[in-house]
């Protein structure tokens, strides 16, 4: 077993099993695929990036990670301030490994920043310019998976363990990849 640098996950498997299992939705899920089977946390990797956006003079830092297996997630976007307190060591089997490529990854924060930026204030953007820095980190964000079904087939459904809100098809294809392509053979 490995011990990775993983964000501290604010959802504990009690919660998971709430969340996964209560109220409408949950009876919603049980109705349409099945009963929840199993829970299991895993852990993604987020190479860490400094982003330093500069608008009509004004500058703005923040730290952002990109998810490091194939870079389709969403940014995650961390308080620099209390990144060191939400830092912690954990031993754990069940990680998926960074296999994307640095420069390929500072140029997909770019783009995902500039997209993002023109989005929601293209009106107020004034000689602006993005620039970014990989810091060589790699850290693991904790998410729960239920597993649900009827039979032998099962649908998969993720809670990001920090945020606490469920996750889409990009995390589902995500771990579905990774499962089937360490799937050990009958």
């Amino acid at each position: 077993m490995k011990d990775i640098a993983a964000v501290r996950a604010n959802v504990s498997q009690e919660d998971a099993l709430r969340q996964f299992a209560g109220g409408i939705a949950g009876r919603i899920a049980y109705a349409i695929f099945g009963p929840l089977k199993t829970l299991a946390q895993v852990y993604v990797p987020f190479e860490l990036f400094e982003v330093r956006i500069t608008n009509n003079g004004t500058e703005q830092l923040s730290v952002v990670g990109l998810e490091a297996v194939n870079g389709v997630m969403d940014l995650f976007h961390f308080e620099m301030k209390s990144l060191e307190r939400q830092r912690v060591q954990v031993p754990t089997r069940n990680h998926l490994k960074p296999v994307l490529d640095k420069s390929l990854g500072s140029r997909i924060v770019q783009d995902k920043v500039r997209r993002a930026l023109y989005g929601k204030a293209f009106w107020t953007l004034r000689r602006c310019s993005i620039a970014v820095k990989p810091l060589d980190e790699i850290l693991y964000v904790p998410y729960w998976l239920g597993f649900r079904g009827r039979g032998p087939q099962a649908r998969i459904s993720a809670i990001d363990a920090v945020r606490r809100q469920f996750e889409g098809a990009k995390l589902r294809q995500l771990v579905t990849h990774h499962l089937s392509r360490n799937a050990i053979p009958a």
